[in-house]
């Protein structure tokens, strides 16, 4: 053979070769595609079969008694179109207990003939009948996703569906199910989720790769940080327009991509790292801090908070167990995390002192072992409570300065169908009978100056009050000061032309064990059932919380039994009668106040009588409470907290602090050489604040820069280090 045919022989083996090795790796690349939609199917399966065979064979029992030949259950309205507890949604729900109790090995109804007829004709019935509901949710997540997980179940069943049932199922997942607009988007934030996860469970279905690649992407779409609807620089979480929703669907997005990075580990579609990050973020700096020991702080839960049950997060340990799967890094947080989850330690356990004003939400959390505190508010760039689908319905004045004190978390639990929504606690309202119901969705907030200042560890909160809307009329100057054991709240400039009272509550939460209240030095048990206005009370102790008072000022308690049905703030929920103990303590401002004022500490831990009458204040001072200038000192964390409404100056024996612009700012070591000083924009208008400090070490002036709105970063703390 020459050299030319032996050249030829070579470039036709190599050829042969190269094809085949293309072919072969088309193959596999194939195999592997229909490995990695049965690996995601079974991950799906494994994760809707933890119900325990006995519940799942008791269902069973259950259901089959009330299906009827046509595939539809007798007790079932399959007319209903309700925007909210939508009843043809049970028929689905059913069916994913019996369609486990058929593919799951152990109990009895494993692939029984009897029990898969029933569920071709349940099936062949729901697709027939194609209930609707006015509620869009329902119909492009609710159902299709409770469908995919159905079809998926049956797959690994000893008889599959009949093909064309599961075909004609799977193309109404689509119909229903949203698809996506001329940009290619399927909906915005947790929405946006909830929709492309039916899709992942129709791609894997179909066994459609590209679809799976374009469901995956919008799934994961979301984590990324946003001034829109969704995760938020500050790692709060908005949807429904710049309405705080930490619970909620902040909730929604916490299950869902967590379940779904789950499914997708270890796969090409595995959740990017950087994805990942933001999650993590948003768990370890706002979810897990708005959960004290089981329970939700309610100002985060938006409407939901008037769904029986809302605040218990018990069930988030199985999240967090996911958790720890995908951020191996903060294992132990997560895990502390599910000890007080599970009630295994108390709400207190592995806990460290934190503070964050959220200025993208206009809401501040405080966080020590002892106590959670938060404040929310709402101003012209953010929303009010929404009240929608009929939920929420008297939540008007939730977004006035709504503050949480909870050191079990369950200080509020369920006790919204009997609250008083007009003496919401940290709020300064008129106390009218009839909360006012503004459009449901998205409406603003007023406020030109709400904010906060931060340095991670104590904060300072303020909000100006002025609104005008349904006779409210009232206006005030509010804030809150967060320290270590003890927060002081101070209001000033209050006027109103309201026909009613004027109050500023300062707590309503459920009644628990004894009210001790001190007038002139005198602690007395105050008895049961009493409603007992003071004018020179000095502090009042419930349930493990003091209330210091350190002015003269008419204040009433109460420890009465109160009674409401959750059908009054949710028209959906039962209209059955509830009675609960409820404390409440509020300041009466009267009719028509003219610039009054209020002053408040909170001290959460009070073990005692003799601890709340031996409490040191010795360390606090209330320098300035004014409609101009509310100023507090702590002089054992050496931190100064001042807001100015206006520009001016504050200045006493040791400090002297002036400003040419509104603002409210922190001055941690205001005796040191190296003042630290914290300052932030509640207007989140102005670019430069010029502010002048001198104290015995310092005499400086420093021009502070800040970011406007729209800028992501508008209203958020800068730090300066002065000498």
């Amino acid at each position: 053979m020459n050299r030319y045919n032996s050249a030829r022989l070579v470039l036709l083996l190599a050829l042969l070769i190269i094809t085949a090795t293309g072919a072969f790796a088309k193959q596999v690349q194939k195999a592997d595609s229909a490995g990695i939609f049965e690996l995601i199917m079974d991950r799906v399966r494994e994760s809707h079969l933890t119900t325990d065979n006995s519940k799942l064979e008791d269902s069973v029992v259950r259901y089959s008694a009330k299906l009827q030949k046509d595939g539809r259950f007798k007790d079932i309205n399959y007319s209903d179109r309700a925007q909210t507890a939508w009843t043809p949604l049970a028929h689905l729900d059913r069916l994913g207990n019996m369609v486990a109790a058929y593919v799951k090995v152990g109990n009895k109804y494993y692939q029984n003939e009897k029990l898969y007829a029933d569920i071709v004709s349940a099936l062949n019935f729901w697709y027939d009948k194609h209930p609707t509901s006015t509620n869009w949710f329902m119909q492009q997540i609710a159902a299709p996703q409770r469908m995919g997980v159905l079809l998926i179940l049956m797959k690994s069943g000893k008889k599959q569906l009949p093909v064309d049932l599961e075909n004609k199922l799977i193309v109404r997942m689509e119909i229903d199910g949203n698809r996506p607009d001329q940009h290619g988007s399927l909906g915005t934030g947790a929405n946006k989720m909830d929709i492309a996860t039916h899709w992942i469970y129709r791609a894997c279905l179909l066994k459609n790769s590209d679809m799976l690649g374009f469901a995956v992407n919008q799934a994961f779409y979301p984590l990324m940080l946003t001034v829109n609807e969704g995760l938020q620089h500050d790692y709060s979480y908005h949807q429904h327009g710049d309405q705080l929703y930490i619970g909620g669907y902040g909730y929604v997005i916490v299950e869902g991509m967590t379940k779904l990075a789950s499914f997708l580990r270890d796969t090409p579609y595995a959740l990017p790292e950087e994805k990942k990050h933001l999650l993590c973020n948003f768990l370890l700096k706002s979810y897990l801090p708005t959960i004290r020991g089981q329970y939700y702080l309610y100002n985060i839960l938006g409407r939901g908070i008037s769904r029986e049950g809302s605040l218990n997060q018990a069930s988030f340990a199985a999240i967090l167990r996911r958790m720890i799967l995908l951020d191996s890094d903060n294992e132990k947080i997560y895990a502390d995390a599910i000890q007080r989850l599970t009630g295994k330690q108390k709400a207190d356990y592995a806990l460290t002192p934190a503070s964050t004003h959220f200025w993208r939400s206009d809401y501040t959390l405080h966080q020590r072992p002892a106590y959670t505190f938060d404040v929310r508010t709402a101003s012209i760039y953010t929303s009010r409570n929404e009240n929608g689908n009929g939920e929420g319905l008297d939540g008007y004045f939730l977004t006035d300065g709504a503050t949480t004190i909870v050191r079990n978390g369950d200080e509020y639990y369920n006790i919204f169908p009997v609250w008083d929504w007009a003496a919401i606690p940290g709020v300064t309202n008129p106390a009218i009978k009839e909360i006012p119901r503004p459009s449901p969705w998205q409406t603003p907030g007023t406020s030109e100056f709400a904010g906060g200042v931060s340095n991670n560890i104590y904060s300072v909160s303020t909000y100006v009050l002025n609104d005008t809307a349904y006779n409210i009329n009232t206006s005030a100057k509010k804030s809150w000061f967060m320290f270590d054991n003890e927060i002081i709240c101070l209001g000033a400039g209050i006027n109103s032309e309201a026909k009613e009272n004027i109050h500023t509550t300062v707590n309503q939460c459920l009644l628990k064990g004894d009210v001790v209240a001190s007038e002139r030095g005198n602690a007395k048990q105050i008895a049961n059932n009493t409603n007992q206005g003071y004018t020179d009370l000095s502090w009042v102790l419930h349930d493990g919380v003091g209330y210091y008072f350190p002015e003269k000022s008419s204040i009433t308690v109460s420890n009465q039994i109160q009674i409401g049905a959750w059908s009054s703030i949710n028209t959906s929920a039962s209209d059955r009668l509830i009675e609960k103990g409820v404390f409440k303590l509020w300041f009466d401002h009267g009719v028509s106040p003219q610039n009054d004022k209020y002053a408040y500490y909170i001290i959460p831990g009070v073990k005692s009588v003799s601890e709340m009458q031996k409490h040191d204040y010795s360390h606090l001072s209330i320098l300035q409470n004014t409609d101009e200038i509310q100023a507090v000192v702590n002089t054992k964390a050496n931190i100064l907290g001042i807001v100015f409404y206006k520009p001016g100056n504050f200045s006493n024996d040791s400090v002297s602090v002036t400003v040419d612009k509104a603002c409210v700012l922190l001055i941690k070591g205001f005796d040191k050489e190296t003042p630290e000083l914290y300052v932030a924009d509640p207007s989140r208008k102005v670019s430069l604040i010029k502010i002048a400090l001198k104290t015995q070490f310092v005499d400086a002036q420093q021009d502070c820069s800040f970011t406007v709105y729209p800028d992501a970063y508008a209203g958020s703390t800068v730090k300066y280090t002065l000498n």
